[in-house]
């Protein structure tokens, strides 16, 4: 049975409800936050002489694009998006405490229509960090064509030879007992369903706001990524997450 079907809640937005709610202590929830710089950084520090137009897709509080912008070099743009006014307030305010508001611009809106929301700009980096994929939740499609149509939206903002580096959590690395708030795994046994967890956040309010989580496989982030028309080239695991980098051919 879907998770949806055992709740009472409407996932979607109890999820949008969560992430707001935790924007101001949102680094506290994972320890391993941060743990993907390198690999980003590393990426393409060395592949792009020229200046760079960097996208981080799910931004939240902008902890990895004020990274980036002391990290790399040569970059002239740097934007990140979220669908929650409160990460956006945070990240701002992060930004502006580091004199970076010339160089980070933020944008509200949904990963789902990001290529609407921006036109015809183009990226020659987008990043998609700490299972932004995986948080995302649509009740009027199955999931697997959700998630495709999610990443081919993405590919339509990257210029020509860009590259989209993404980190999903791991499934084979879930630990309920690990988490003092989860709630639930579905019980579907096919692939693209088999991930599918509910946990809660009580911050800061202490009332139970219920955050739908996707956990990926492998075989199921790579075969997503290639149908949608990138080629992956590195593929690394750590910890609990899944991370990759994708190249538009």
């Amino acid at each position: 049975m879907l998770l949806e079907n055992t709740l009472t809640v409407d996932l979607r937005e109890s999820t949008y409800t969560a992430f707001d709610n935790v924007s101001e202590g949102y680094y506290e929830y994972d320890e391993n936050w941060g743990a993907d710089v390198d690999f980003i950084r590393d990426a393409f520090s060395e592949r792009y002489p020229r200046h760079l137009s960097i996208i981080d897709l799910g931004c939240a509080t902008g902890w990895h694009l004020i990274s980036l912008s002391f990290l790399v070099k040569n970059v002239s743009q740097l934007l990140g998006v979220d669908y929650s006014d409160s990460m956006m307030k945070s990240a701002s305010r992060f930004v502006s405490r580091n004199r970076l508001k010339d160089l980070i611009q933020f944008k509200k809106c949904d990963i789902e229509s990001v290529s609407s929301a921006l036109k015809s700009q183009k990226f020659d980096i987008a990043i998609c960090l700490n299972n932004t994929l995986g948080n995302l939740i649509e009740y009027n499609i199955p999931r697997e064509e959700y998630r495709l149509s999610i990443l081919k939206n993405i590919k339509t903002i990257l210029s020509d030879k860009a590259q989209f580096i993404i980190s999903v959590y791991n499934i084979d690395k879930f630990d309920p007992n690990s988490y003092s708030r989860y709630l639930n795994i579905s019980q579907e046994k096919s692939d693209f369903n088999a991930g599918d967890i509910v946990i809660y956040h009580t911050y800061p309010d202490d009332v139970n706001h219920y955050c739908y989580s996707h956990w990926f496989s492998v075989a199921e982030i790579t075969t997503l990524l290639e149908t949608a028309g990138f080629v992956v080239k590195d593929l690394e695991l750590r910890k609990k997450r899944i991370l990759i980098r994708a190249g538009v051919e």
